[in-house]
């Protein structure tokens, strides 16, 4: 192993709990990971059959050792989120490593035999390195190492360099997070804002130190939002220094006469006249229609000319509602306006049935795939804006994207109960116990009664519909 420094990676992903599509989905996500770590050149997606079934997997020909540790951090992170069927091998010149497993300590317990080939040392450096990923060691995790040591019949002195080694500078978690923010703080106050060759090197620092971006994201944000604010106050007083040096010049030169400024086009004075009056009312009462058409007649604009003015500024305050379908999403975007949200979930029935059926039957999936995007964008984007984001296709897309299963989804959007030991039993709430309010969870809004084929006992969306529907979301509105 000394003498070749590269290291031939592959990863399979081979659990016969998932289909060929699950397996896809599962390792494409991992690959993206992989891709934003620095320093491993061209990891590349592979699929295809093989003696248990299909097949998915990434391989990286040309690792570099450093590189290794970061990388099976990653797959074990992976793992302990998702336990699924998985292959690892490790080809050091003619040496190969191989394990399949769900467990990630197994996993990292081929990084000490990659680095040093110790089969005697395999399952304790492997289970040190799982313990000191994150937290250190705790009471009971160096009373397990302890127990190992002796199964192992390793001494005292060998046991200690190997948890040295696992911990590495930093024995906690704190210690880690401690170092990275040191570091993070001295760069900042060396150069701001910092170089892409900087940024890369952190990225490293943090890598190496065994932390993820989630670990450092709030660290990151507080010291680059204290050194923007501190940067735009140098900026600041740079640009009222400039204007205090311009003003002077100015004064110490003649004051011209005023000049009268022009008046504006008519149609910018009928758009002005219009916002003043819809500024916090979405249509005119009687007397300020009655004034906006007496400003028409003065400044002779035609009917479809202040119909465009008033829709633009309308659609600009409160909500466009464009339709390819001739659909009228002006109700549904009162309803909203006016937090009528049981009225208005009942409206998003009917337009979307109108956009997506040409008999006002349920959609089906089929129906779904072919959607209109832009009468899609239209009532997603009236919920999210008079919600604050906390209802819309959006934010169920969001949990749903988060979820391991759609009964999951269900349950987090507050659409089904779980029930008994483990939550095994799952009952469909009906319409009726739904919430219309807006301390609803996120996400539970607006209702899919447009998917239903039943309202009379139970509230129940299939599952292949949701897909569907999730689908399209993502080709209209990619996320």
């Amino acid at each position: 192993m000394a003498a070749d420094s590269k290291i031939h990676f592959t990863m399979h992903l081979s659990d016969r709990s998932l289909d060929e599509a699950e397996r896809d989905q599962q390792i494409r996500e991992l690959f993206e990971k992989i891709q934003s770590l620095t320093g491993i050149e061209a990891p590349r997606y592979i699929t295809g059959a093989a003696t248990n079934g299909h097949r998915s997997g990434i391989e990286i020909a040309q690792l570099e050792a450093d590189r290794l540790r970061p990388l099976l951090s990653l797959v074990a992170n992976r793992l302990d989120k998702k336990p699924l069927e998985t292959q690892v091998v490790l080809q050091v010149g003619t040496t190969h490593l191989q394990i399949q497993t769900r467990k990630s300590e197994e996993v990292l317990a081929l990084l000490p035999l990659a680095e040093r080939l110790l089969p005697k040392h395999l399952v304790y450096q492997g289970k040190a390195a799982a313990y000191a990923r994150r937290t250190g060691f705790t009471p009971v995790e160096r009373a397990n190492l302890e127990l190992l040591r002796y199964q192992l019949d390793l001494n005292p002195d060998e046991a200690q360099v190997i948890q040295a080694k696992a911990l590495g500078p930093y024995e906690t978690f704190e210690q880690r997070l401690g170092r990275y923010e040191q570091v993070l703080s001295e760069e900042i106050r060396r150069q701001y804002p910092l170089s892409d060759e900087t940024e890369a090197e952190l990225k490293r620092l943090q890598e190496s130190l065994g932390l993820d971006y989630e670990d450092v994201a709030e660290i990151r944000d507080k010291h680059l939002s204290r050194a923007q604010s501190d940067q735009k106050q140098v900026d600041e007083l740079k640009a009222t220094i400039t204007q205090l040096q311009t003003r002077i010049t100015q004064l110490q030169q003649p004051i011209p006469e005023p000049e009268k400024p022009p008046e504006p086009p008519t149609r910018d004075r009928y758009r002005q006249e219009f916002q003043q009056v819809i500024q916090h009312t979405l249509y005119p009462n009687d007397f300020d229609r009655g004034r906006l058409e007496q400003c028409r007649r003065l400044w002779q604009l035609s009917t479809a000319e202040v119909q465009a003015i008033e829709q633009s500024v309308t659609d600009q305050l409160y909500g466009a509602i464009t339709s390819s379908r001739g659909v009228d999403y002006r109700r549904l975007r009162q309803l909203l306006w006016s937090k009528q949200w049981q009225e208005a979930d009942r409206e998003t029935e009917r337009v979307m049935l109108q956009a997506g059926s040409q008999d006002m039957r349920p959609l089906s999936s089929s129906l779904l795939n072919s959607f209109p995007c832009v009468d899609l964008v239209t009532v997603d984007g009236l919920w999210q804006r008079y919600s604050d984001r906390r209802y819309g296709f959006v934010a169920q897309r969001q949990i749903y994207t988060e979820q391991p299963t759609i009964q999951d989804f269900l349950r987090i959007v507050g659409w089904q109960d779980n029930w008994g030991w483990g939550g095994v039993l799952r009952i469909s709430k009906a319409y009726s116990d739904l919430q219309f309010h807006e301390g609803a969870p996120k996400g539970h809004l607006p209702t899919w009664r447009w998917a239903c084929t039943t309202l009379e006992s139970i509230y129940a969306v299939g599952s292949a519909e949701i897909d569907a529907f999730f689908d399209r979301l993502n080709h209209c509105l990619p996320s």
